[in-house]
């Protein structure tokens, strides 16, 4: 029989550096973009890539202005610790992981000088891209209708399906420019 050996929580990240979880740091711009755009939503079960760098740049165009900067960040945890998805993460018994979420988040904005706020308006948003994604990313109309109950943008969203380091690129320059760098 195996010893379990002891693990050190940590994973290389794309700038070659180590990132541990139960002490973050090494966070810059460029990971997340990178991270999040080679991530594929729904678990991968979408009719072709759809990253959450994508995603969240649709989150961040449809919020007031003061807001667009949150809304572009509001998934940047995931970039170290995967996009779960919310039924799974709900599912979940262990705290483990969102308490993680939570303390990662929370670096990345204190990292970025970017104050949290409007919480709801971002949940929100979230939601209307959420419905807008469900309509348009599945080979397969919704199950059941799980998107109908989600609020209904006003407006469209439209889902591009970009490639990674076009969703990459789009990433960091929306960005740079909600920071006016």
């Amino acid at each position: 029989m195996m010893k379990k050996r002891k693990v050190e929580p940590w994973i290389q990240i794309d700038s070659g550096v180590k990132f541990h979880f139960d002490n973050p740091g090494n966070i810059v711009i460029e990971d997340i973009a990178h991270a999040l755009s080679n991530q594929c939503r729904f678990a991968g079960h979408s009719k072709t890539l759809y990253s959450v760098a994508e995603h969240s740049i649709l989150v961040s165009s449809i919020l007031p202005n003061s807001l667009k900067l949150l809304g572009l960040m509001h998934d940047a945890a995931e970039a170290y610790l995967q996009d779960i998805t919310k039924p799974w993460k709900d599912y979940m018994d262990s705290d483990i992981y969102k308490s993680t979420e939570a303390k990662t988040q929370e670096l990345i904005l204190k990292t970025f000088d970017i104050t949290p706020c409007g919480e709801h308006e971002i949940k929100v948003a979230d939601l209307f891209v959420l419905r807008a994604e469900a309509e348009q990313v599945f080979k397969h109309p919704p199950i059941d209708g799980w998107h109908l109950g989600l609020p209904k943008y006003p407006g469209e969203i439209k889902v591009e399906f970009l490639e990674p380091e076009a969703a990459e690129k789009l990433f960091l320059k929306t960005f740079h420019e909600l920071k006016g760098e």
